[in-house]
């Protein structure tokens, strides 16, 4: 009977501090996001401006906690964090783990140029391939992964690629 009665209070007690400390925590919002590229690469400074304008437009209510340079792991590791709710986004090109669909529009030299790539990703095509995303857990809420690096830097066939510099 004892026992019963410290086991009874201690649920009220943890329901009561759970409870108090729900509200503070629904106040704000940690968005914990990571990837693979260098600190100085494009994509983490992109990455830096979208925690900037989610920051202001939450008023300060939703933080973004920003990894770059592989310190949460690569890209594959990335991917399977995301599912697994432990990060809640990531940018990369491990894009076959959300759907292998990606694949297919990931070939490099597929589209003559940005237009006709971003036409097919924004069709039914596209809407196929993310919604194969979701089936798999993954939500893609851009149109640019599956025009990949290789894509859109095979994009331009008005000239030879002689060098790495082309």
């Amino acid at each position: 009977m004892v026992r019963r009665k410290w086991l009874g209070l201690a649920v009220l007690v943890s329901l009561v501090v759970g409870l108090g400390g729900l509200s503070a925590w629904a106040d704000t919002y940690t968005f914990t996001f990571g990837h693979a590229q260098p600190l100085t690469h494009p994509r983490h400074l992109s990455m830096l401006f979208f925690a900037q304008l989610v920051e202001e437009a939450s008023q300060g209510r939703i933080q973004v906690e920003l990894f770059g340079a592989a310190v949460l792991g690569n890209e594959s590791d990335l991917m399977d964090q995301v599912k697994l709710g432990t990060i809640q986004g990531t940018r990369g090109g491990a894009f076959q783990k959300a759907s292998n669909k990606y694949i297919l529009i990931t070939l490099p030299f597929l589209f003559a140029n940005v237009d006709q790539a971003l036409a097919v990703v924004r069709s039914d095509v596209g809407a196929g391939i993310n919604a194969a995303s979701l089936e798999n857990g993954y939500y893609v809420p851009s149109d640019w992964p599956a025009v990949s690096d290789r894509s859109r830097t095979s994009l331009d066939l008005s000239r030879p690629r002689r060098t790495l510099q082309d």
